[in-house]
């Protein structure tokens, strides 16, 4: 019985330890495998990442680029045009009441010293002021968007000219403001 016992117990033995050694190639075999694969979706990631980036600049420049092209024609500058006075009017009617059956005339001022000296009207005016003139209602509104209040308001007087359309000026109004 002994001798059936030891020749079993040997080869076990040895079996055990051929699968231990095999076993630990492998988890390191598997651990570099795992490495491997870690930077592997890690370049995927960022490769993914990049493209995303890509993309989405590229749709930005598409949307830009048409923009421009609307804006480089007349059509889409008046747009524009009309969408500004459109906020302007919106920001000054909460302030005073406007005229409602007409398109306002707005400008800006640029020079505001050399509108004093002419016409004082523009006295206490700042460069970037808004000035707002309806024709019909013959009212001018000076408008400060950087203050948020009414400079002036006064009434229009319309010059006629020979061969063109009447020109508007405000006429000498007292100063109207608001508070802030």
């Amino acid at each position: 019985m002994l001798k059936s016992t030891t020749p079993s117990i040997a080869p076990r033995a040895i079996a055990a330890v051929g699968a231990t050694t095999s076993a630990d190639t492998r988890v390191s075999q598997s651990g570099a495998v795992k490495k491997s694969s870690f930077f592997t979706k890690v370049l995927l990631l960022l490769l993914l990442v990049s493209m995303a980036g890509f993309v989405w600049s590229y749709m930005n420049y598409k949307k830009y680029e048409q923009k421009v092209a609307r804006l480089s024609t007349p059509e889409g500058q008046q747009e524009v045009v009309k969408q500004e006075t459109a906020a302007l009017v919106a920001k000054v009617k909460r302030l005073i009441v406007l005229p409602e059956d007409e398109e306002p005339t707005v400008a800006s001022i640029l020079d505001a010293e050399g509108l004093a000296k002419d016409q004082p009207f523009y006295k206490d005016s700042h460069n970037g002021d808004k000035v707002i003139i309806y024709v019909k209602a013959q009212k001018a509104i000076i408008y400060d968007p950087n203050r948020d209040l009414l400079v002036n308001v006064g009434p229009v007087f319309i010059e006629n000219r020979g061969a063109g359309t009447p020109a508007a000026s405000p006429s000498n109004a007292t100063s109207a403001t608001t508070t802030e």
